[in-house]
This record gives C-alpha cells, structure tokens and sequence, in this order.
C-alpha cells in the first residue's frame, strides 16, 4: 500500500530538527519512502494520497511509562500521597477488578493513546493483562512489561521465582506476539521487591537481551527508607544488583543526588519523567536539566490515568518545560524543540526503537500524527515548536498513522471509543461496588497483602 501526503508544515525530528513548508511524504507498506519537497512526488494515484496543506505533519509521540489497566479508575483516588495513594486508594480498586474490567480499561486508555497522537506506549503492566490483544486490535506499538512485586516496605514476603520458567513464558508471549511488540522485565520498584527478586529480574533480563522497566526515587519517602535500610540510595541499590544499563526504562527519578545522576548517566539508562504525576502526588519536580547535562536520555510518560488523569503528552510536554523554568527560576530551562524531542526521538531511543521511530526519515517506520492549524489557540504559527508545547492540546490531533495503517482520521478506525465508554461506566460501577463488599476495606495492610498475592498468582 501507498500512501502520499502533502503537509502545510513538517516537523521531522531529525538530528537538525528541521521543520519544512510545504513538505511531501511518501509511504510504501510500513516504512517512510520520500520526506522532501518535490511535488512531483505526490502521487495522486496512490491509495491514499491527502493534501494535508492546513496540518502540521510530525512523528508520533512515544508515551514511555503508563498503566493502562487502572484507566476506568479515573477519578476515584485524589488527593493522597504516593504510598497512601498506591496502598489504601489504588489497591483496593485493582483487587475488586476483574479480567473483563482490566480489558475495558485497555480499551479505554488505548483509544485515549491514539485520540492524543500517543503512536506507542511503553505499558507497566503487560504481562499478565489483556492489553497484548488490546494493542493488537487498536494497531498500536507497544514494549509491554512483564511486572513483578513481592513485598511492600518493609511489608510481605519473598517469594522464589522459577527464572526458567518465566523466561520460557516470556519467549512465549514474544513469538505469538504481534511484531509492533516488544518486552521488557519490571521489578516494580526498590520498596515493593526483595533484593533477591531484583536480582533475578536481571537475570532474566540479560538472558533474554530485553530491557528492565522500573520505578525509580519517586519520592522522598522512598529515598528515606532506601538509606536507613541499605544505607545507600534507590539508584544505587538498583545498580548493585545488576539493574541499570542501556535498555534500563527508569521511571520518575523526582529525586536524585549528583551521584545518582552519574551513576546513571554511566549505565546509559534512560529515565522517564512523568511530571504531571509527580506533581499532582506531591512528590516534586525531577531535575531534568541537570540529568540532561549529564548526557541522560530523558523522555516522557503520562503514568496512569489515576495519577495524571488523563494520557495525553501535549500536558506533560507543556508542564515539563514549565516546571523545570519553576525549579530552575529562570525561563528558557528547556526550549521547546528539545521537549518535543524528549516525547518523540527520545523515547523512541528509551525503548530502542531510535532506528525505526522517533522521526520522519526515509526508511523508518511510518507512525506518524497530523495537528490542524488554523485554529484559534494555534494562530498565528510563528513557532511550530512552541504551538506544540504550550499551545496545542489532544483533541487538535487529527489523524494518526501507525506502521503504515491509518488508525484515525477525524475518529479512531480500529475501535468504538462510545461503546468503550460506555462499557467502561458500567464496569466501574461493578469495580465499586464489588470494592465496597470487600472486608478489611479501611486498613492498608489486607490490601496490600490481597494485592501482592494477585500479582503472585498472575506472574508465575
């Protein structure tokens, strides 16, 4: 298949961050054939051939850290703390869930992916959710995750996992595995796994050259308790047992030290900076600047719909660059050509698809999204990297190509989002009040318990 486009504008994150008027792209099947401006190449004839003069042609963003599985739960936590947030808010809920409620809340936060021009996600909670034939049915690009937990603090107990058998069930998923989709290993964080959990993480990781998926420092709390347990920081702990390198997705990172920095700008691990969240939980601003002089890869990820409470990158670019100005107390911290480079290229680099996404060249994959101009909020365009970050919002997203296959064009193609909607309120409904029925509903502690032996159930 063929497709050809004409852009009034184009942005193609390439190393210049060149942006052109009146561009031309050519697609052939799944890759990028022409990026120019000889309209000699706009083949009318093709099966698809849009004069898209009056959009902004660009690539696709790379949403690095979400929680799709919770979507539904928008909404019903607010206002608590990280830890009080995760354990008596969240948990309860995710525990009242079933499989039919974790498949609808795919359904919905992978509609509200593609509706924000979200063309790959790099998803926590993957290996044992529905959201591998979710992602196959909505034609995203995924790194799905295949978590662990076993305890919480200071709370639960090590469990041994078989390191065979979970390599072998992950070779599994990634030969049925549609070929948008990869995966990576999660230790769910430095305070929800033993050492001997992380440090088999590592192994499996290595044995299967896939990356390691993690949170990361997200709160000062969790920096406290890392140095009176271990007497060292999060980062530190994690790079003794094995778990930073070039394929490390390290979500957060709000608090680090100098030292933290350069011990993971010396592994090359990538962290994912999710400030939306982290604000809203009270955990702090991430020091962006200072990792990227550090010559960290720093990206971009909503977190969940919980946390956030929507998955749109438009509002973490636009905060992300107005908070690192906040922390820094002075303007112009990060511009706005690097922070759309954090959402794109960068996070394609975090999942380490740099070479097949993250930029419109010629003989990369086509997942790429339109932007209307000639909007009020967007007129007059005299930056187009500016409009993105601090004008433009998910819903001026048009049309939205992945792997060559158009996805939306004014609507989503591969889904209903109204049936999703609407099915979506009926399971919250089921969720709440199958949470309501549940004993022990006001201590922590059962919950937390009931939840680490779901996951136990599910991982191994």
């Amino acid at each position: 298949m063929r497709i050809s486009i004409k852009a009034g504008r184009l942005l193609t994150l390439n190393q210049k961050l060149d942006v052109t008027k009146n561009a031309i792209v050519t697609i052939d099947e799944d890759k990028i054939s022409y990026v120019g401006t000889d309209e000699g190449m706009f083949d009318k004839s093709s099966d698809y051939a849009f004069d898209w003069s009056n959009r902004i042609l660009m690539p696709g963003f790379v949403n690095c850290h979400a929680h799709l599985d919770i979507t539904s739960l928008r909404g019903l936590v607010e206002d608590l703390p990280l830890f009080d947030w995760l354990r008596q808010g969240v948990a309860p809920y995710e525990v009242a869930m079933n499989d039919e409620d974790s498949l609808i809340a795919n359904y919905l936060g992978c509609c509200e992916l593609i509706d924000s021009g979200i063309t790959c996600v790099a998803e926590f909670n993957g290996g044992y959710s529905s959201i591998n034939q979710v992602i196959e049915k909505t034609g995203l690009r995924a790194v799905l995750n295949y978590a662990f937990m076993d305890k919480f603090f200071d709370e639960g107990e090590t469990f041994k996992i078989d390191i065979k058998q979970i390599i072998k069930s992950i070779k599994q998923l990634k030969e049925k595995a549609d070929r948008r989709i990869t995966w990576t290993v999660g230790p769910h964080a430095p305070y929800s796994c033993s050492e001997d959990l992380m440090s088999a993480c590592s192994k499996i990781a290595s044995e299967l050259d896939i990356g390691i998926h993690l949170h990361l420092s997200e709160s000062m709390a969790e920096v406290d308790w890392a140095k009176k347990k271990w007497g060292m920081s999060p980062v530190k702990k994690v790079d003794e047992l094995g778990l930073l390198n070039d394929k490390t997705i390290a979500a957060h990172c709000v608090h680090l030290s100098g030292e933290d920095m350069d011990v993971l700008s010396q592994r090359k691990a990538t962290v994912v900076h999710c400030p939306t969240s982290n604000a809203k939980l009270g955990n702090g601003v991430a020091p962006v600047r200072e990792m990227m002089n550090r010559n960290i890869n720093v990206c971009l990820g909503t977190d969940s719909a919980v946390s956030n409470n929507n998955l749109s990158l438009f509002k973490e670019m636009n905060l992300a660059s107005l908070l690192q100005n906040v922390r820094c107390g002075h303007a112009g911290v990060i511009s706005p050509a690097e922070t759309v480079k954090m959402a794109t290229l960068s996070g394609a680099k975090c999942i380490g698809l740099h070479n097949q996404i993250g930029s419109i060249e010629v003989g990369k994959k086509a997942d790429l999204i339109t932007i209307g101009m000639g909007k009020v909020h967007l007129s007059p365009l005299n930056d187009v990297y500016s409009s993105i970050v601090y004008s433009t919002i998910a819903s001026d997203v048009d049309s939205v190509i992945i792997d060559g296959k158009i996805v939306k064009d004014d609507r989503i193609l591969t889904a209903d989002p109204e049936k999703i909607v609407a099915l979506a309120e009926k399971s919250v409904e089921r969720i709440r009040e199958s949470k309501g029925k549940m004993p022990g509903t006001k201590h922590g502690a059962r919950f937390t318990q009931n939840l680490l032996n779901r996951l136990k159930h599910l991982v191994i």
